[in-house]
């Protein structure tokens, strides 16, 4: 084992006491390297540990024999501390010493866990998973408030309850921007100063919220994309003043569910997916879905109203017979619905985004989104 010996120097006001061998001010001398003191002679000598200078149990050292298998070296904050032998291999101590990092204790010995935070810390915190106390029912709540002004603007919605899921809730004013708004409240909106009017049968914009990944965008927990036919329920809450506003011969209150083939989200750069439902609630008087109704007065199960159903072979819509605000329901049956009467959708495709949102052709300001909440299980 290699021994070193450590010299300290002091200074004053008064004057410098000099680092050397001699004996100064009456205080033990300090050795050099390799020199040790003689208690016979109170002088620096080579050093002779081991030699019996020094009693059974003791080693001789600068400051005279010391019990103990070696000499007292200064530690941290000039406490002296007693070196040990190091580590043997394999991690374990030498009896009383401190294991090596990442050592073993030594034989017998426990190692244990330390709780207690260091001086000045703060303990850690300990999470508890979320365990979703009703999975038949979407009970999704958020509290934040903003109020969105540019033509194509979004803002991540995160969820207080359950804590950590989110949505997105976007303007998209896709044909024609007038300055429309669209004021944020939780998992809802109002827009307002709708004035844009379509010169032909595309919307103006389709201002929504959603769950899922769209664009560049994508929200957490949202259990998507899943096969179709792994699907098992899919509580969602649509709740609009939709039937309220009057007149409403120019928009709708809508929600726009995506498929793709593939179970890879959509790139960012994907604008459409490989199949569309969707879900009115209501018809505007103007207006109609796309392709030709195929479908009238259609019971879906666990669905309340009559449904008239339209397709082009690859958007299915369900428009309600009779214009609605409000609809709490499955969505999974509208799908099971659309496969089963092979309408656009199949057990093999994925379901990808959901949206809920309105419609615009012209009008509309003061129309409100309630609540949107959809849990894919």
């Amino acid at each position: 084992m290699r021994r070193v010996t450590l010299a300290w120097c002091f200074g004053s006001l008064l004057g410098v006491l000099a680092c050397n061998d001699g004996n100064t001010n009456g205080q033990p001398p300090i050795c050099g390297a390799g020199m040790a003191l003689n208690n016979a002679t109170g002088k620096c000598e080579a050093s002779q540990i081991g030699t019996g200078q020094c009693g059974a149990g003791q080693v001789l050292c600068a400051t005279g024999c010391v019990v103990g298998a070696s000499c007292p070296v200064a530690g941290v904050g000039g406490q002296t501390v007693v070196s040990t032998t190091p580590a043997a291999t394999g991690g374990q101590p030498a009896t009383g010493g401190v294991p090596a990092t990442g050592g073993k204790p030594a034989t017998g010995g426990t190692t244990s866990v330390t709780t207690k935070p260091s001086a000045g810390g703060t303990p850690a915190t300990t999470t508890t998973a979320y365990v979703d106390p009703n999975p038949n029912a979407c009970a999704d709540t958020a509290s934040i408030t903003n109020t969105l002004t540019k033509q194509y603007q979004r803002l991540n919605l995160v969820t207080t309850t359950p804590p950590g899921k989110s949505y997105v809730a976007m303007t998209n004013w896709w044909s024609i921007f007038t300055a429309q708004t669209v004021a944020i409240n939780g998992l809802g909106f109002t827009v307002g100063s709708q004035t844009a009017s379509a010169s032909n049968n595309d919307p103006v914009g389709y201002p929504s919220v959603f769950i899922g990944k769209y664009q560049t965008s994508t929200t957490l927990g949202s259990n998507l994309p899943k096969l179709v036919s792994s699907l098992t329920t899919i509580p969602t809450i649509f709740d609009t003043n939709y039937a309220s506003i009057s007149p409403h011969d120019n928009f709708n209150a809508a929600m726009d569910v995506w498929f793709t083939k593939s179970g890879t989200p959509l790139s960012d750069a994907a604008n459409a997916p490989d199949a569309y439902l969707m879900v009115w609630l209501g018809k505007p008087g103007n207006r109609q879905p796309r392709g030709s109704q195929q479908m009238t007065g259609v019971t879906v199960s666990g669905v309340s109203g009559s449904w008239n159903v339209w397709s082009d072979g690859t958007c299915v819509s369900y428009v309600s017979a009779s214009d609605i605000s409000t609809l709490t329901f499955d969505l999974n049956q509208f799908i099971k619905h659309a496969v089963s009467n092979n309408k656009v959708i199949t057990n093999s495709m994925y379901l990808s985004v959901v949206f809920g949102g309105f419609e615009f052709w012209s009008g509309g300001t003061g129309a409100k989104l309630n609540n949107f909440c959809c849990k894919v299980n």
